[in-house]
C-alpha cells in the first residue's frame, strides 16, 4: 500500500507498489474480474460460473490433483483467460509454493487484516478471505484507475412484487462530463445499459432510480452506471428477489413449524424468505425413518451428532448432521428454491447455495444490518446474542454480542464434527443443498472473530448445523 489508505472503490485509486499509470486492485475490482470470467461460458468448467480457477491459473507450476475442475487437474488445459496465475504460495511463517496463489487487494478488513484472492491446486473456484497484513502474498496491478469515471451502487430498497428502488453516486467523472447515469438490471449477472435501465440526470453526485415492470418471485441483478466520452462505468452488482404478491408475508400462517419428533421451531421472515430461526434437532425424516447417532464419519451413511459431544446441548444448538443425512438421497441442487426436502419437515426444504446468497445479499443491502456501513459486515446481524467466544475485533460476531441478531436469524455457534468435535462457541456452520465438487458441498460460516459470512466447500462427511426454508 506504500502508506495509502484502504479502498473499496472501483477502481481503487491506490497506486501503492504499482508502476505509474497502474494501481493495486480493490476487493471490488477482483470481484469485477471473477464475475466477468464466471459469466463467460468459455471460461467455466462443467458449466458452473463458480468453477473458473482453471481459466485464470497458469499451465505450469501447480501440484497435481484428481478433483474434477481443480487447478491441478490436467493443468495444460488451464489459462483460458491468459491471466496466468502462478502458485507462488505465501509467507505466513512458512511457505507453500506449488499449492496456492494468493493476491492482495487494496481493501482492509480491519486494523490487522486485508482482503485477498486465493486459487488452490485442489480447488475449482476463486475464494476470497481476509489475511493478516504481516503475511506475504503476490501482487497483480491493474492499468489506469487513479483518475477515472467512478460510480457506486446504493442498496436496493422498497422491494415489491413488481418494483424496487435503487440508485447510485458518481464520485469521479475522470475529467469528462457525465452525460447519462442511472441503474440497469437483468435476471442475468452483470447487467449493462443494453438491458433494462433508467436515466437519472447527468454529472457528478447521487441519484435515485425507480425500477418498475418487474416479475414477481424473480431474482434480479442490478447496478449503477455512468456514461461520458471515455465510456460507461458500472458500480457493484447487487441482487434482490421480488416477493409473491399472493403471499404478502413469506412466513404467513407459519409462525412455527413442527418436525416428525414433534419439535417445534420458531420462524423468521428475512426479505422474501421464511427461515427456521433455530437449528434442526430432528432424529427422523418426515417419513419417520430414523437418523442414527454417529460415533464416526461417513460420506455414505446418514449420521447425526451431539454438538460438542454433549446431548444436553441439543435442545439449544440442535444436532450436527453429515451431508448424506441432510440430503436423504436427493441430488445436489443449485436452483432457487432448491426443491430438496431432504432432512426438513414437510413444506420446508434444504436451502441451496443460491438461497443462502439471496439471504446474505438481502441483509447486505439493508443499512440497518450493516456494521460500519459495509455490505460485507453482516455476520453480527445474523448471529445470536449468546454463546459466542469473545473478541475485540471491530464488527466481529464476538465483539459485544448483545448487539447481534438484528435480523432475528439467531445463528448459534454449534461448531462441527470432523471425526472429532471442534469450534463449539466459535463457529456456526450451515449446510446447503449444493455440491461444491466430488466429495464436498457448500457451507456458510459465521466465526466469532469475523465480521462477514464466509462461503466454503467442505467435505460431505463433516457434521454441521441445518436451517430449513419454507417452500
Amino acid at each position: 500500500m506504500h502508506g495509502a489508505s484502504s479502498s473499496f472503490a472501483n477502481p481503487s485509486g491506490v497506486q501503492g507498489i504499482c508502476p505509474n499509470g497502474w494501481h493495486v486492485p480493490s476487493n471490488a475490482e477482483w470481484t469485477q474480474l471473477t464475475n466477468y470470467v464466471g459469466s463467460q461460458t468459455q471460461y467455466q468448467c462443467n458449466n458452473s460460473s463458480d468453477y473458473i480457477a482453471k481459466a485464470l491459473a497458469s499451465t505450469t507450476g501447480w501440484n497435481s490433483s484428481t478433483n474434477s475442475c481443480a487447478v491441478g487437474n490436467n493443468p495444460s488445459t488451464n489459462n483460458a483467460t491468459g491471466f496466468s496465475a502462478l502458485p507462488a504460495g505465501n509467507y505466513v511463517g512458512y511457505y507453500s509454493i506449488g499449492n496456492s496463489a494468493h493476491f492482495w487487494s487494496a481493501s482492509e478488513e480491519d486494523g490487522n487484516y486485508a482482503y485477498y484472492r486465493y486459487l488452490y491446486y485442489n480447488g475449482a473456484d476463486v475464494n476470497w478471505y481476509d489475511g493478516y497484513k504481516k503475511y506475504g502474498f503476490s501482487v497483480r496491478c491493474v492499468k489506469g484507475g487513479i483518475t477515472s469515471l467512478t460510480v457506486l451502487t446504493t442498496p436496493v430498497t422498497s422491494i415489491t412484487a413488481t418494483s424496487a428502488t435503487c440508485g447510485g453516486e458518481v464520485t469521479d467523472d475522470g475529467g469528462a462530463t457525465v452525460t447519462a447515469r442511472g441503474v440497469c438490471w437483468s435476471t442475468s449477472q452483470n447487467p449493462t445499459v443494453s438491458d433494462y435501465h433508467t436515466t437519472n440526470g447527468t454529472g457528478i453526485g447521487s441519484f435515485t432510480s425507480n425500477i418498475t415492470g418487474l416479475t414477481p418471485i424473480t431474482t434480479y441483478y442490478v447496478r449503477a452506471y455512468a456514461t461520458n466520452s471515455i465510456g460507461t462505468a458500472y458500480g457493484e452488482v447487487l441482487t434482490f428477489t421480488t416477493p409473491n404478491p399472493n403471499d404478502g408475508q413469506p412466513c404467513s400462517g407459519a409462525a412455527t413449524v413442527t418436525d416428525y419428533d414433534n419439535n417445534t421451531y420458531n420462524t423468521v421472515q428475512i426479505g422474501a424468505q421464511c427461515w427456521m430461526k433455530e437449528n434442526l434437532r430432528t432424529t427422523r425424516y418426515a417419513n419417520g425413518t430414523s437418523i442414527p447417532l454417529g460415533t464416526s464419519t461417513s460420506s455414505i451413511t446418514s449420521y447425526r451428532y451431539n454438538p460438542n459431544n454433549n446431548a444436553n446441548s441439543v435442545p439449544t444448538y440442535g444436532y450436527l448432521y453429515n451431508w448424506p443425512a441432510v440430503m436423504h438421497g436427493a441430488s445436489s441442487s443449485s436452483s432457487n428454491p432448491s426443491g430438496v426436502q431432504g432432512i426438513c419437515p414437510n413444506g420446508w426444504h434444504v436451502p441451496s447455495d443460491a438461497e443462502w446468497t439471496q439471504l446474505t445479499n438481502y441483509v447486505g443491502c439493508q443499512t440497518q444490518y450493516q456494521c460500519n456501513n459495509s455490505s460485507d459486515y453482516i455476520a453480527k446481524a445474523l448471529a445470536s446474542t449468546t454463546g459466542w467466544s469473545s473478541t475485540g475485533e471491530t464488527c466481529a460476531v464476538g465483539s459485544n454480542p448483545s448487539t447481534n441478531n438484528a435480523t432475528g436469524f439467531s445463528a448459534l455457534p454449534a461448531g462441527g464434527y470432523y471425526d472429532h468435535y471442534s469450534d463449539f462457541g466459535g463457529y456456526a456452520y450451515f449446510w446447503s443443498a449444493t455440491k461444491y465438487n466430488g466429495n464436498s458441498a457448500y457451507v456458510r460460516i459465521l466465526r466469532y472473530n469475523y465480521a462477514y459470512v464466509n462461503r466454503l466447500g467442505l467435505t460431505e462427511y463433516y457434521g454441521f448445523s441445518v436451517r430449513c426454508v419454507r417452500d
